[in-house]
């Protein structure tokens, strides 16, 4: 069986795409941004940690859903 990630270019774009959205989301809410931002003022900046993060996660499941469509030739 061939390794998937070698023969397949869009695998590796979503996969590669989908961390760094995840990974600007999560350094934003860990290392930027204070708590109370949250929950006083949705400003542009906590909608840019949710837009980023939910772009990633589903980008993260388009990849999956790709994976297994390939796998199993569905």
């Amino acid at each position: 069986m061939k390794n998937i990630f070698s023969t397949t270019m869009p695998l590796k774009a979503l996969i590669v795409a989908g961390t760094v959205l995840l990974a600007v989301s999560a350094s934003i809410i860990f290392g930027l941004v204070d708590e109370s931002l949250f929950y006083n003022d949705p400003s542009l900046l906590a909608k840019v940690v949710y837009t980023t993060g939910g772009m990633g996660l589903v980008i993260m499941i388009l990849a999956g859903m790709y994976y297994f469509q390939y796998r199993y030739r569905l």
